[in-house]
């Protein structure tokens, strides 16, 4: 999270104070001046939501208790579809010393299937956006920023929340 602060002191409230300079220049362009404010406030929590999962990730990495039924596999990068837009952050496979299979406690936590790209509540607003229209308004209103998700997508997801386990699809289960 510190990363998250240091970046919004040193970059963000110079986007921010350009932002107000250029409405201030031409206070007719609030649209503009609102869009860029949104715009700057969805990457600030895109960073916050890499960072945090990140930390999480090195949390598992040194954790003694993992150490005793888990061996680091492999180093991964991950893209992650949330209502903020986009987010890429660094993951970690680990093989368990008992069965020999390999997994992403990471994912395990969030309750992400292994191929999972779609985060719940993103999820949500597809599904949401799809019941009440069709597939691809649903895909297209998957997050507040211009990402999208196929139509084929949001009707498989559709699909499988409605033929799926109470429960909704995901469960987060025990990590060890």
């Amino acid at each position: 999270m510190i990363k998250s602060i240091q970046h919004f002191e040193e970059i963000s409230t110079g986007d921010f104070d350009k932002l107000i300079k250029d409405y201030m220049s031409n206070p007719t362009d609030f649209a503009s001046f609102t869009s860029g404010i949104s715009n700057e406030l969805h990457r600030i929590g895109q960073g916050l939501i890499q960072e945090t999962l990140e930390e999480m990730d090195q949390m598992l990495c040194n954790s003694g208790k993992r150490r005793q039924n888990w061996v680091v596999e492999r180093h991964e990068k991950k893209h992650l579809l949330t209502i903020l837009g986009d987010v890429y952050f660094k993951k970690t496979y680990f093989t368990n010393k008992e069965t020999g299979v390999t997994e992403c406690l990471l994912d395990r936590i969030l309750g992400l299937d292994r191929n999972e790209r779609i985060a719940e509540d993103a999820e949500a607003r597809i599904l949401e956006e799809a019941v009440q229209t069709s597939y691809r308004r649903g895909g297209e209103g998957a997050c507040f920023t211009s990402e999208k998700v196929t139509k084929q997508a949001v009707m498989r997801k559709t699909l499988s929340k409605t033929a799926g386990s109470p429960h909704g699809g995901r469960r987060r289960r025990s990590v060890f």
